[in-house]
C-alpha cells in the first residue's frame, strides 16, 4: 500500500504526542477499506479512510484509493515512513494490536449551541500543523454539539482528500 507522505506526516503529528501510550494500544494508526455509494456515473468509487488517535483528538482522512488495503500501522514503522519520506515499507501490523476503538462514537452526529467550552491549545497547534501537513489551509469550521461533547473541525477546503474531520475532546471548565 502507497502511504501519501502528507498524510503520514499528519497521522503521526496525532499519535506522536506525549501521553499516547497511557491511553493503551492507541500508537497506531488504522487503515479501513470502503466503498462510497453510487457515483452520478454509477460507479462505486473505492475509498481508504485513515484513523488515529490519541485518546484526546482524532484524526479521520478519506481519499479514493485504487487498490486499498487495510490494515494497522505502528508508530515506529510511521516514523521510519516518514524519516525515509515514502521510501520504507509498511507491514500490517493488525495481528500485533486489540481492536481499535469505536471511532464514530467520538464523531458528534448534530450541532448544538454552546456557551463555554475547554480546548487545550496544544490540539489547536496540531490542527494548523495537520492543515499544512494534508495541504488543506489554515481555515476551518468547527461544529460544537454541546458544553461537554466533542467538537469536530473541517477544512474549508479538501484539497486531495474527500473527507478530513479532526475531533477534539473538550474538558471540563470549573
Amino acid at each position: 500500500m502507497t502511504l501519501n507522505i502528507n498524510t503520514a506526516k499528519a497521522l503521526l503529528a496525532v499519535i506522536k504526542t506525549s501521553g499516547t501510550r497511557a491511553y493503551g494500544e492507541l500508537d497506531r494508526v488504522q487503515v479501513q477499506t470502503f466503498r462510497w455509494s453510487a457515483s452520478p456515473s454509477g460507479n462505486r468509487e473505492r475509498g481508504v479512510r485513515y484513523l488515529a488517535t490519541n485518546g484526546h483528538v482524532l484524526l479521520c482522512v478519506e481519499q479514493k484509493a485504487d487498490n486499498p488495503a487495510s490494515m494497522t500501522i505502528s508508530l515506529d514503522d510511521l516514523k521510519e515512513y516518514v524519516a525515509s519520506k515514502g521510501y520504507s515499507t509498511l507491514t500490517d501490523r493488525s495481528d500485533d494490536y486489540g481492536d481499535f476503538p469505536n471511532w464514530q462514537q467520538c464523531i458528534p452526529s448534530g450541532s448544538k449551541a454552546t456557551e463555554t467550552i475547554g480546548l487545550a491549545a496544544k490540539y489547536l497547534k496540531m490542527l494548523t500543523d495537520i492543515g499544512r501537513f494534508l495541504k488543506v489551509g489554515d481555515l476551518w469550521k468547527a461544529t460544537f454539539a454541546g458544553d461537554l461533547e466533542a467538537t469536530r473541525w473541517e477544512p474549508t477546503k479538501l484539497g486531495d482528500y474527500s473527507r478530513v474531520s479532526f475531533i477534539i475532546m473538550p474538558f471540563r471548565i470549573d
